[in-house]
C-alpha cells in the first residue's frame, strides 16, 4: 500500500497479532510511503497539524522528516491491548504537544493557494520560522499544495497535460511530469490509468484542509 504525501505527520499505534504494540510519530513525506504489514494488523492514529511540536523535537527541527519511535508509550501496553487503550496512550502523548502559532497557518494557506505571503514579518524571518516549526521550507509547502491540486486535475479530467501545467503554474508539461513523478511516484499517464486509487489519496484530508478547518 502506498500513502501519498499530504503534509501531515501522525501519531500511530501499531498492533500486529501476537506482537507488541509499537508507537511512532511519523515524519514528513516528500514521496510516497510504501507500507507493508501482516494480516490482523491494527492501526490507531492521530493526525497532527503542521507545526505541532513535541519536547524531543525542539532542539532540531529536521527530525520531523524522520519516523520517531515512542518507546515510553509502548512500554505501557501489553500484547493484548485494545484499540481504546492504544488511543488513550496517544492522547497522553498529545498532552506534551505544543500547538503552532496562528501566523503559521495563515502562511501555509497562502502558500497552498499560490499567493504571496502577506504577513508583516520579513521574508527571511518567515522562511526561518516555517522551517523551524514544521521541519520543511516554504518551498516544500508550496510545491506540495501545487502537486496535490495538479494531481487531482490529472485524474479528474481529460485535459491535455500542457493545459494542466499552465493552469497550476508549471513552466511546461515536462516540469509537471517531473514533479508528479517525484511527489507521487508515478507518471501522469500512470496516474490516469489508476484514477480511483490515486483520487482517494489526493482528495483525502491533508495538512491544508486541517488548517482550514481549524480556522473556521
Amino acid at each position: 500500500m502506498s500513502v501519498l504525501p499530504d503534509g501531515c505527520r501522525d501519531l500511530i499505534a501499531i498492533s500486529s497479532q501476537g506482537g507488541p504494540v509499537n508507537f511512532v510519530c511519523t515524519g514528513l513525506d516528500a514521496s510516497p510511503r510504501h507500507v507493508v504489514c501482516e494480516g490482523e494488523t491494527r492501526f490507531v492514529g492521530i493526525r497532527l497539524a503542521p507545526g505541532v511540536s513535541f519536547p524531543w523535537e525542539r532542539a532540531e527541527s529536521s527530525v520531523k522528516y524522520s519516523d520517531q519511535p515512542l518507546l515510553d508509550a509502548a512500554a505501557r501496553l501489553d500484547h493484548e491491548a485494545e484499540p481504546a487503550d492504544m488511543q488513550q496512550c496517544l492522547l497522553d502523548v498529545m498532552e506534551y504537544a505544543q500547538l503552532p502559532p496562528q501566523w503559521l497557518a495563515d502562511c501555509l494557506q497562502e502558500l497552498n493557494e499560490g499567493r504571496s505571503i502577506s504577513h508583516p514579518r520579513s521574508e527571511r524571518s518567515i522562511r526561518r520560522g516555517v522551517l523551524d516549526l514544521t521541519g520543511a521550507s516554504p518551498r516544500f509547502w508550496k510545491g506540495l499544495g501545487r502537486e496535490r491540486r495538479a494531481g487531482l486535475a490529472i485524474v479528474q479530467s481529460d485535459l491535455p497535460l500542457a493545459d494542466i501545467a499552465l493552469a497550476h503554474g508549471y513552466a511546461d508539461q515536462a516540469h509537471l511530469c517531473r514533479d508528479v513523478r517525484r511527489w507521487l511516484g508515478v507518471t501522469p499517464a500512470r496516474l490516469r490509468q489508476q484514477p480511483e486509487a490515486e483520487w482517494i489519496g489526493l482528495a483525502s484530508p491533508d495538512a491544508f484542509s486541517i488548517i482550514a478547518n481549524r480556522q473556521e
